[in-house]
């Protein structure tokens, strides 16, 4: 299922606040950094969670930012967590 705008503000009501034409913005921005042979079945959950690092990020949510620390989102930090483990599971050859 891809992600939308609709799907997007649906698990992050956060964002509801923004048009869905600049979420839909984000989330081709968002696409366009992953590869879904990469990701496999995490591809959307990536896609959805870059998406709103990058939204969080953009004058557009200026007001909803939520960043526990310095720079990092906690939407970054989630994306960041499920890199690592796309990234080791792709490295495994396969037997």
């Amino acid at each position: 299922m891809a992600v939308t705008a609709a799907s997007l503000k649906a698990k992050h009501s956060e964002f509801d606040v923004v048009a869905d034409a600049t979420v839909t913005l984000f989330i081709t921005h968002s696409e366009s950094l992953h590869d879904e042979t990469v990701w496999g079945d995490l591809y959307d959950y990536g896609v959805e969670y870059k998406a709103c690092d990058l939204l969080a990020r953009s004058p557009y949510a200026r007001n909803l930012r939520l960043v526990p620390e310095g720079d990092v989102t906690i939407y970054q930090r989630e994306w960041e967590r499920m890199q690592t483990q796309v990234a080791s599971a792709y490295r495994m050859p396969a037997y």
